[in-house]
C-alpha cells in the first residue's frame, strides 16, 4: 500500500548520466545559498555559492580574497563573475571575516596561535569535501589568497586545475630588511617580540576601522590580521610554485605591496602558466577585486575557459 519514496533532489538531477558527465552535481544540486558550512573537523567556516551555466559539468572557481576578507566586500564582485558564466565558491578562511566571527562567538580559538599557510589550505579542501566537489576546480586568490590559492595546490594538486593569482602576497617584505635581522639575532633575547610588535603596530595603521560584522568582538579584526600575517611570515611564493603547472598570474603597476618585479621573479618558478599586467589605468590598485573587479572577472572566465594560453615558462 505506500507509494514509493521520492528520489532526493541529487537523485532526481543525475538520472539517466554518469557522474563523470556531471562531476559538480552535488553542488548545483545544493544550488546558491551564503552561510557556513560544517567541516568534518566541526569547524564552521562561512562560504557564498554563486551558480554559472552549466553548473553541474562545468568546474567553479573556489576564490579567496584577502586578508581582511569578509562577505560584504564580494558582493558586486560575485555578480561580475556570474555574469560571465563562470560559477564561483567565495571560502572566508579561518581569522576572516563571518568565520572569524563566528569562532569569536565560541572562545577565539582560531586566534590563540599564528595561522599557517598549511593549515588554510586543509580548511579549503575541507569545504570543498562538504560540498561534495571532488573533481578538480580553479582556485583564484587576491593578494593573501593568492599565496593560499598556490599553497592549496601545492599540498593538494589532485584537486585544482589552474591557479589563478591576482597581486599575490609573495614573500615577507620584512625578510630582506636588515631591521628584521637585528631584531631576529639570537644574542638580541627581545628580538622576536620587538619584530612582532612592529607587525601589529604597522597592521593597525593599515586597516584603522573594524568592519561592521567583528564590532561585537573588540580587537579580534587586527589580531586576526596579525595571525594571518605572521602565518605567513616564512611563505615564499617562488618556491610554492616551483614545478607547478597552470599557473596564472595578473599584476598591478605600481603595486607596492606587491611590486610586478617579485611577481615575474615568483612565476619564474612555474612550469607552466601566463603573466598578464593590469592596464596603466589601474596603477597602485592593489585590490583589483574593488578596484576593477569586471576586468578581475573576464580575466577568471578567460583563464578558466583555455582562451589564455598555459605556456611553458622557461
Amino acid at each position: 500500500g505506500r507509494a514509493p519514496a521520492a528520489p532526493d533532489a541529487f537523485e532526481t538531477r543525475t538520472r539517466g548520466t554518469s557522474r563523470a558527465e556531471k562531476p559538480f552535481a552535488a553542488l548545483a544540486a545544493r544550488g546558491e545559498f551564503t552561510g557556513y558550512v560544517a567541516l568534518a573537523s566541526g569547524q564552521e567556516v562561512f562560504v557564498s555559492v554563486k551558480l554559472g551555466k552549466s553548473p553541474e559539468k562545468s568546474p567553479p572557481v573556489v576564490m579567496l580574497d584577502g586578508i581582511a576578507a569578509r562577505h560584504e566586500r564580494n558582493a558586486a564582485f560575485e555578480k561580475m563573475v556570474k555574469k560571465e558564466g563562470l560559477s564561483m565558491v567565495s571560502i572566508f578562511l579561518p581569522g576572516q571575516g563571518e568565520t572569524l566571527a563566528k569562532d569569536m562567538a565560541s572562545g577565539g580559538k582560531s586566534l590563540r596561535s599564528d595561522i599557517e599557510q598549511e593549515d588554510q589550505a586543509k580548511v579549503v579542501i575541507g569545504v570543498l569535501d562538504a560540498l561534495g566537489i571532488k573533481s578538480p576546480v580553479g582556485i583564484a586568490g587576491l593578494s593573501y589568497g593568492g599565496a593560499i590559492a598556490a599553497q592549496c595546490e601545492k599540498q593538494f594538486p589532485d584537486r585544482f586545475s589552474k591557479v589563478m593569482v591576482v597581486a599575490p602576497y609573495v614573500r615577507s617584505q620584512a625578510a630582506s630588511n636588515p631591521m628584521t635581522a637585528f631584531m631576529n639575532n639570537p644574542f638580541n633575547p627581545f628580538g622576536a617580540s620587538m619584530y612582532r610588535s612592529a607587525v601589529k603596530s604597522s597592521l593597525q595603521s593599515l586597516f584603522p576601522a573594524s568592519p561592521e560584522v567583528l564590532k561585537s568582538h573588540p580587537g579580534s579584526f587586527h589580531e586576526g590580521l596579525f595571525r594571518l600575517t605572521m602565518g605567513l611570515d616564512d611563505f615564499d611564493l617562488k618556491k610554492t610554485v616551483k614545478g607547478m603547472k597552470d599557473v596564472h598570474f595578473l599584476v598591478v603597476p605600481e603595486d607596492g605591496a606587491s611590486p610586478p618585479e617579485h611577481n615575474a621573479d615568483a612565476y619564474a618558478g612555474a612550469s607552466t602558466g601566463s603573466f598578464t599586467s593590469a592596464p596603466s589605468k589601474d596603477a597602485g590598485k592593489h585590490d583589483l577585486v574593488r578596484g576593477d573587479g569586471a576586468l578581475v572577472a573576464d580575466w577568471l572566465a578567460n583563464v578558466m575557459a583555455g582562451r589564455v594560453e598555459s605556456r611553458p615558462i622557461r
